[in-house]
Formats: structure tokens, sequence, C-alpha cells
């Protein structure tokens, strides 16, 4: 989930925010290779990455107004919807993140 999140964060910024050209793993072929842990990949490698990914995102937004347009051409989100949606698919992520450690542990919130 993370490596996923990772991409999912320089996506938002880097292509749909800035209107850059970012590399990101999925392809039409593809579509999700980055829920995929390669063989080289560590998780040392992938949290630092990610790190990265949201130390760029931060600065892009405060860089911004909330109400700033987005630069990717066709679109028409704002900076709010953009830190919207990250906020949603990173809570949307916890909380499967949570429900697989559930069913490892078996320990619920009392």
């Amino acid at each position: 989930m993370i490596k996923h999140l990772t991409y999912l964060e320089r996506w938002c910024f880097q292509a749909v925010f800035a209107g850059g050209d970012p590399p990101i793993p999925w392809t039409q072929s593809d579509p999700d290779a980055d829920w995929r842990i390669e063989p080289g990949d560590t998780s040392e490698q992938i949290l630092a990455l990610y790190q990265v990914e949201i130390t760029c995102s931060w600065e892009s937004a405060d860089a911004a107004t909330l109400e700033d347009r987005v630069r990717r051409p066709g679109s028409n989100h704002t900076v709010a919807w953009v830190l919207c949606h990250m906020i949603q698919e990173v809570a949307r992520h916890n909380g499967h993140a949570d429900i697989v450690r559930e069913l490892i542990d078996g320990r619920t919130a009392s």
C-alpha cells in the first residue's frame, strides 16, 4: 500500500497539480504495477521514497493557495481538491491496513 500511495502522491502533485510528466509505474497494460513489490525493492527504500514524495507534495502545496487551479491541461481541479483527494486516499488505505492487521492479530479497537 505504501508503494501505491507513493506513486499516487507523485501523480497527484507532480502530474495533476504541477502539470508535469513524472515517471509513474502503472500503464494501460499493467495498471497495478504500483501495488507490486519488485524483487529488488526493500521496505526501507519504499518508505524513503514515500517520505521524499510527501516532502515534494507539501512543498508544492505550501507555494499555492487552496483556490489555485491545478496546471494539468484539461483539469479544472483546485489545490484544495487535490489535498482532499489525497486525504481520502490515505484514510481509505489506512482502513485497509487496519483490517489486515486485525486479521493477523485478532485485536480490535475497544
